[in-house]
């Protein structure tokens, strides 16, 4: 089963995130083979498309990337031709920018996607049936950071796309609440969101930076069913913390 098969099966997954661009701690991460997905960090850590390319290398698991800039054409191109399984792609605020999204994706006649040699076809060995496995097998997810997104919501989520996920830091500071998760009008929010799922059939996501797996179950528990647990960074800081700390109680 694909990452693409099991959301459209009512399945829940759950994945985790690289920003450091460190192949070491991508091996380790996708060393365990329980994640259903693991999304690279292009919008805030020094990944780019050739980074992507020498990361993009084992096939254990679903393999997004999160792209830097929302919705461009030839940046969902390129990762996509890098060989991601499929994008996230930050800010989308409305239901145009979600279907230029799709249209970026896809390759005809479900969209425009350019077709030319590259890692996804293994460099045309593959690419007479590339288009077609392809437009089977892409993840597409907007993620919602915004006031504009979330007033906007329906028409982004009758776009169709494979899931939809929240970005609690951004859409927090666009609320002038950054990081007030327990902030009474932005769960109000996520109950919108979810309900707004569930009427267009969208799996609802959200990431969960901080190393709590505990909050990860909770948002499971409310509802969501992508689900994105910590970061590298996270994780590490998380080890340096409680070591350092263990360390001075003596």
């Amino acid at each position: 089963m694909t990452l693409k098969g099991d959301l459209k099966a009512g399945m829940t997954v759950i994945g985790t995130w690289c920003a450091s661009g460190s192949p070491a701690i991508l091996d380790i991460m996708s060393s365990f083979e329980q994640w259903d997905f693991i999304v690279l960090d292009a919008e805030h850590g020094p990944i780019d498309a050739v980074v992507a390319h020498s990361l993009l290398r084992t096939r254990k698991w679903g393999q997004l990337v999160r792209i830097e800039n929302g919705g461009d054409y030839w940046t969902i191109k390129k990762y996509l031709d890098m060989g991601a399984d499929g994008v996230i792609v930050p800010r989308v605020e409305n239901g145009y920018a979600m279907r230029a999204i799709q249209a970026a994706a896809f390759y005809p006649p479900e969209g425009r996607r350019g077709l030319g040699y590259s890692p996804s076809n293994m460099y045309g060995r593959e690419i007479t049936n590339a288009p077609k496995v392809s437009n089977q097998n892409v993840v597409v997810i907007p993620q919602i950071e915004s006031n504009a997104g979330i007033l906007n919501l329906p028409m982004i989520l009758e776009e169709g796309p494979d899931a939809a996920m929240i970005g609690p830091w951004d859409l927090t500071a666009d609320m002038g609440i950054p990081g007030k998760f327990e902030n009474r009008g932005y769960l109000k929010t996520l109950d919108y969101f979810l309900k707004e799922c569930q009427r267009t059939k969208v799996p609802p996501g959200i990431h969960i930076p901080d190393f709590s797996p505990d909050k990860v179950l909770e948002m499971q528990k409310m509802g969501f069913r992508f689900l994105v647990f910590a970061l590298d960074l996270s994780m590490l800081t998380w080890a340096c913390e409680y070591g350092i700390k263990r360390l001075m109680e003596e």
